[in-house]
C-alpha cells in the first residue's frame, strides 16, 4: 500500500545496480585499452597503493 521495501529487498536491488555498474566500468577500461592498443599508445599504469609506500621509505 505505502509501497514499503525491506532492508533485504534494498541490498539486494544496491547489489544489483553495484553489479552491473561494476560490469560498464570494466567494459568502458576493455573499450580505452582496445583503442589505446589501435592507436599504438602506451597507457600509464597505476601504481599500487603498497608500491609508492614502499618507495616512500626507501627515500
Amino acid at each position: 500500500m505505502f509501497g514499503f521495501i525491506s532492508a533485504r529487498e534494498q541490498l539486494v536491488k544496491e547489489r544489483q545496480k553495484n553489479a552491473a555498474m561494476q560490469a560498464q566500468i570494466a567494459k568502458a577500461n576493455s573499450d580505452i585499452e582496445y583503442l589505446a592498443m589501435m592507436a599504438d599508445i602506451e597507457m600509464e599504469q597505476e601504481e599500487d597503493e603498497q608500491e609508492v609506500q614502499d618507495h616512500g621509505e626507501e627515500e
